[in-house]
């Protein structure tokens, strides 16, 4: 099993191919997501297939980032035995946590006012401060939604 340090532990590459290779599909094709985050299809397709050796961190945290995954959930690939099913599991917990959110935020955002819009933000802010790409898609919506309310 391959590892790499990854800030105070060793972290799995096979959880963390799986990890990602659960949080992509459905959203992205290897190539889309290997395009957007600057890497090459094959260089991408290959590690995320086994098929490269070595970890490259940079794409590790591009890909985290594009796929809005906190780089948090590396410590949780960590655990001594972390392994596919470990990757796995993780990605499906944050999955249901992002659809938790998504939830939340509609429910929040249905029929609320300025203010109630102005301190929903805030809560998010602080929440999910480590999640820039989630912050960043609420910001749009919310500057759409104040043009809105001022027209």
């Amino acid at each position: 099993m391959e590892m790499v340090i990854a800030g105070s532990g060793l972290v799995s590459t096979e959880a963390v191919r799986a990890y990602i290779k659960t949080l992509r599909e459905g959203r992205y094709t290897q190539k889309t997501l290997a395009l957007a985050i600057g890497y090459a299809y094959s260089t991408y397709r290959d590690w995320e297939q086994g098929e490269r050796q070595g970890t490259d961190l940079d794409m590790i945290v591009r890909v985290f980032d594009k796929l809005d995954a906190p780089l948090d959930d590396l410590r949780l690939l960590t655990v001594e035995g972390a392994d596919i099913t470990t990757g796995t599991e993780v990605a499906r917990n944050r999955l249901q946590e992002n659809a938790r959110i998504q939830a939340e935020l509609n429910r929040i955002t249905s029929d609320a006012t300025p203010d109630q819009m102005q301190r929903a933000f805030a809560t998010f802010r602080h929440e999910y401060e480590r999640r820039p790409s989630f912050l960043a898609r609420f910001e749009d919506w919310m500057s759409g939604w104040k043009a809105r309310d001022e027209d």
